[in-house]
């Protein structure tokens, strides 16, 4: 599958906002770890980020990028990821990096990147989310559905959207997999939601998109909990999982058509 997948990893530090600030290299790395085990070595795998050089902050502490090893949290190799976000060069010849901070930044890699011979795209955020929006570190908004709706414009025909953030909302996908109120397993279901116009943006392509939280996001020193629980249960799966496997209590999965059956085969390594 290596020559029909890509991966955007966009995540943010807010390094000059104590209010906002996040771990994200250590759900940065993560992501990446997996990604490339399961799209294998030759898929192109862009990093958009402002955990990086110029921002004048130190990335992750010494202590902590320490602790994160000896706990499991990462391995070794994640030394060499915090280099590359630094501007050094890695041994992954298909890992690119690209500064981002502000709306024209996302734009600018919206425009570079292209995978419009890929059939499928794995698309990852980890960062805030403020009234169904975005929050870049600049603090401009994009809206949820305009930030899926550039991802596709790139190209895939098949679009995953991992969202580690809280207030994102539906994007405007009509399709919802949601736990009940009661939080048990039983009964659910995907519910159909009409089109909000007519000229429906996601109506060509298949779209999952799972966020984390409708509510609040929680992590720590080592990042978000979600993320990691999320890799960690891709890691460990022995058989097709349902897409209802990917649920948590507090997170919501949202689809341009109704996916009734397993998770796409191409997610899993």
């Amino acid at each position: 599958m290596s020559g029909e997948t890509a991966a955007i990893l966009l995540g943010f530090q807010y390094a000059r906002s104590d209010k906002y600030r996040l771990p994200v290299v250590f759900d940065l790395y993560l992501a990446y770890r997996y990604l490339r085990r399961a799209l294998g070595p030759s898929a192109p795998i862009l990093v958009a980020t402002d955990a990086g050089r110029g921002e004048g902050v130190c990335l992750v502490g010494e202590e902590d990028l320490t602790n994160s090893i000896s706990s499991g949290h990462a391995d070794y190799r994640i030394a060499a990821f915090v280099d590359f976000l630094l501007g050094a060069p890695h041994a992954d010849r298909n890992l690119r990096l690209r500064p981002c901070s502000s709306l024209a930044d996302l734009r600018g890699t919206r425009d570079q990147f292209t995978c419009r011979e890929k059939s499928k795209l794995f698309l990852y955020y980890s960062g805030h989310g403020e009234e169904n929006s975005l929050l870049l570190p600049s603090l401009e908004r994009v809206p949820g559905e305009t930030f899926l709706s550039w991802a596709l414009e790139v190209g895939p025909r098949q679009v995953f959207c991992l969202a580690d953030c809280c207030h994102l909302g539906s994007c405007r996908l009509p399709y919802s997999f949601q736990p009940p109120p009661s939080r048990e397993r039983k009964g659910w279901a995907a519910t159909l939601r009409p089109p909000p116009s007519t000229n429906y943006i996601f109506r060509r392509q298949r779209v999952a998109l799972l966020l984390s939280s409708e509510g609040e996001a929680h992590g720590d020193n080592f990042g978000s909990f979600f993320t990691r629980k999320f890799f960690s249960a891709l890691e460990a799966a022995g058989a097709p999982l349902l897409w209802e496997d990917l649920l948590s209590p507090q997170s919501a999965l949202y689809f341009s058509y109704p996916e009734r059956e397993n998770i796409w085969p191409w997610l899993l390594c």
